[in-house]
């Protein structure tokens, strides 16, 4: 949960995260493989919500995709805005 713990912690976030995954397998039969979840929580640290986790999530959700192609991202938390201390995942 973003800022745990504090007054701004969003508990939705995480079971509307969760509930999406879990639609995307059950209902809609994408398997486990081709859903990734970043959590905070994570016990894996590349599924932990950072930048260059989220940046490198991208890029796996757009490799080797082809015409035909149908591709889903989710995002549940808080949203802010940032200048870019890094290039960014696609050339202009």
């Amino acid at each position: 949960m973003w800022c745990r713990g504090t007054p701004s912690q969003l508990s939705g976030c995480i079971t509307d995260a969760c509930n999406v995954k879990q639609l995307l397998l059950a209902e809609f039969g994408l398997q486990e493989p081709n859903v990734r979840l970043l959590l905070d929580d994570s016990s894996d640290a590349s599924l932990v919500p950072t930048a260059d986790c989220m940046l490198a999530s991208l890029r796996w959700l757009v490799a080797g995709q082809k015409p035909g192609d149908l591709l889903f991202f989710y995002f549940s938390g808080p949203l802010g805005r940032h200048r870019l201390a890094y290039a960014p995942v696609w050339p202009h």
